[in-house]
This record gives C-alpha cells, structure tokens and sequence, in this order.
C-alpha cells in the first residue's frame, strides 16, 4: 500500500492515505471493505498508526480525519478480524467452495450485491482465503474442478 506524507512550509503534514485507509462511514457502508492483501493491509495501518504529529488525513473515499486516527485504525483491524473470522466461521467443518462461501457470507451480513460489489466482493474474499492458506490456518483442495477450502 502506498500513502504519501505531505509536509508544508508551515509545517502542517498532510498524508494522503489512498486505500491505505477506510473511514469509519466506509465501514458501516461496506463491512467487508475491498483488499487484495489483507496482510499487507495490516502491516500498512502499523505503519500509518506510527507516523507522528499528522494534521489531516485523506483517504481515496469518504471525508478527511483530522482528528486522531488510532480509532479509524483500530476499526479497520477490527474489520480484517471480523471478515477473517466470519470466514472461519463460514467453513466451519466442511470443504466449501468460493461461490458458496461468498454467498453465505453475503447473506450472513444481509447484503444484495450488484455485479460491481460481487466481483469486490469475491475478490477480497478470495485474497483473505488465500492468506490464510498461506499461513496455515485453512488448507484447499480440488475435487470435481471445484476448488474447495476446509480447516486443517
């Protein structure tokens, strides 16, 4: 992720966070917000939550923070908890498949997606599935051309 830091001759620092940050009304809207990595994601909110002295944050959606962020941040972790989790929960004790897991979870969370927000959607969840099998925590398989993913 990338956000650049912006520091003027009065020495106000504006970063320009991109995608390196969801606003809190961004997660009330969208509760699974778009990620390719949320590995990577995590690791970019430490880096921001670790930059000092920011007087205004802009993200790509939504208004500017320029109040404290930390409480931006920890609901943006939160939220990558909260969809890695559901998506535990989701697997449960069976092999499941993408398309399945995608629609459980959009039922779950009581969302009507449209054919831009599926493919987000199946996206994000997509990459979560794959760190996580990554890291150990889910395995994949291939049965009948499906691919499938359980817990180990």
């Amino acid at each position: 992720m990338i956000a650049i830091l912006y520091k003027s001759s009065t020495n106000r620092c504006v970063l320009f966070a991109g995608d390196t940050l969801f606003t809190l009304d961004q997660l009330a809207k969208s509760p699974i917000p778009f990620l390719t990595n949320p590995k990577d994601f995590l690791s970019s909110l430490e880096k921001l939550s670790a930059i000092p002295n920011i007087d205004c944050y802009i993200p790509s959606h939504g208004t500017f923070i320029t109040k404290d962020v930390s409480k931006t941040i920890t609901a943006n972790k939160e939220a990558i908890y909260s969809v890695k989790n559901l998506l535990l929960e989701t697997i449960g004790d069976e092999k499941k498949g993408t398309e399945q897991i995608v629609k459980e979870i959009s039922d779950k969370m009581h969302l009507r997606l449209t054919l831009a927000q599926y493919g987000l959607v199946n996206c994000t969840l997509k990459s979560y599935l794959s760190i996580m099998h990554d890291e150990g925590e889910i395995k994949m398989k291939i049965v009948d051309n499906v691919l499938l993913w359980f817990k180990n």
